[in-house]
């Protein structure tokens, strides 16, 4: 008979040498059967020591194990996958499903504190909390459009380099985001 936390347990305790011996193969290797069986700290657990190894490959294998346990509804995953979307580790750089993971963490009471450190007998704020990163994304999708929508006009009145371009059509396309758009400006 599995069973599915004693194999996550022993896992975590090769990888961490609790009691036992170190030993990452073995813990990987645990991490496998239980994450197979759906338990999501495994298979999030897995993608950390995926991650640690810093190869190409690895990082996209601990991309998808994050986004199969984020989907899944295990909320650090989320905050790990929303990172690789954001720094574009093991996919695709994406700021929009960087975004929607941020918000999602957010959503489900994900606890993530800033990191503090002394520096100069001072404390120092040394990474930005989730809702500043959120504001950020949101700043730079908002100038991505405002930008594309310049590049448009200029197209328009034959100014820029091509005119086979709709300005109307692209300006259609970001009505519903205007109200972001003209605060951001302000």
């Amino acid at each position: 008979m599995n069973n599915v936390n004693g194999h996550f347990e022993l896992g975590y305790c090769y990888n961490y040498g609790y009691v036992i011996k170190k030993s990452l193969e073995k813990a990987i290797k645990l991490y496998k059967l239980s994450s197979h069986e759906g338990l999501n700290i495994a298979t999030y657990f897995l993608a950390i020591n995926y991650e640690s190894d810093n190869q190409k490959y690895n990082l996209n294998e601990a991309f998808e194990l994050y986004k199969k346990s984020a989907e899944n509804g295990f909320i650090p995953s989320q905050y790990k996958l929303a990172t690789f979307y954001e720094e574009g580790k093991g996919t695709r750089r994406n700021k929009k499903e960087a975004l929607k993971w941020y918000k999602l963490f957010l959503e489900n009471d994900g606890e993530y504190s800033e990191t503090y450190n002394f520096k100069d007998s001072k404390l120092e704020k040394s990474s930005p909390s989730v809702e500043f990163i959120i504001d950020e994304i949101e700043r730079e999708l908002i100038r991505n459009e405002l930008d594309e929508i310049i590049q448009a006009y200029l197209k328009h009145n034959k100014i820029g380099q091509t005119k086979s371009f709709s300005f109307f059509e692209v300006l259609k396309s970001y009505e519903l985001n205007s109200r972001e758009i003209f605060k951001c400006l302000q």
